[in-house]
C-alpha cells in the first residue's frame, strides 16, 4: 500500500511538469491582417483607417512602424575618447581593502554554506529515518546522519567561535 502511495504520488507530479499545448490567441498580426481584408473588400467603411492601407492599419491595431537604422558611411570616424583630465575611478568590489576583513568575510560565507549542507543533512538524516519503515538498521542510518550533522555543525562554530575569541584578545 505504501509503495503504490509512492508510485502514483510519482506519477502525478511527472505529469504535472508535462507540456500542455497551448491554443493560438489572436495577436496584433491578426488585427492588420484583418483590417487590410477589410479595407480590400470595403475601402469605405468606417472601421477602415485613413489611409486605407498597411500603415494605417498598423497603427490602429498600435503596431510602431518598422524603423531602420541610420546608415553610415564607412569611412565615419571613430567615436571621440572622454578627455585625459576626467578622473576614472574603480569601484572596490569587496568592501574593504584589508586582508583581514576579506578573509572573515570569506569564512563567514563558508559558515554559511556549512549551515545549509548541515540543515540539508538533518533532512536527509530525517527522511531516511522516516523511510526506514522499522528496519533497525535503516533506523540507525538515519539516527547517525541526524547525530553526526549536529556533531558537524558542533566543530565548525566552536571553531570558529574559538579563533574569533583569541584572534580578538590577541589583536584587542
Amino acid at each position: 500500500m505504501n509503495r503504490l502511495t509512492l508510485i502514483l504520488t510519482s506519477l502525478a507530479l511527472s505529469a504535472s511538469l508535462l507540456p500542455t499545448p497551448v491554443s493560438a490567441q489572436a495577436g496584433p498580426q491578426t488585427c492588420v491582417d484583418s483590417c487590410i481584408t477589410l479595407c480590400a473588400t470595403d475601402p469605405d467603411s468606417p472601421d477602415c483607417p485613413d489611409p486605407p492601407n498597411e500603415e494605417g492599419c498598423n497603427a490602429q491595431c498600435g503596431i510602431a512602424p518598422p524603423t531602420t537604422p541610420p546608415e553610415t558611411s564607412v569611412g565615419a570616424p571613430a567615436p571621440t575618447p572622454p578627455p585625459a583630465d576626467v578622473p576614472r575611478t574603480l569601484q572596490n568590489p569587496l568592501g574593504t581593502s584589508d586582508l583581514r576583513q576579506v578573509i572573515g568575510n570569506i569564512v563567514r560565507a563558508l559558515l554559511g554554506f556549512a549551515g545549509a549542507g548541515a540543515l540539508l543533512m538533518f533532512v536527509w538524516g530525517g527522511f531516511q529515518f522516516m523511510m526506514a519503515a522499522g528496519n533497525p538498521k535503516n533506523v540507525e542510518k538515519g539516527k547517525l546522519t541526524l547525530i553526526w550533522a549536529t556533531v558537524g555543525l558542533v566543530v565548525i562554530f566552536s571553531a570558529y567561535t574559538l579563533l574569533d575569541t583569541l584572534i580578538k584578545a590577541l589583536s584587542g
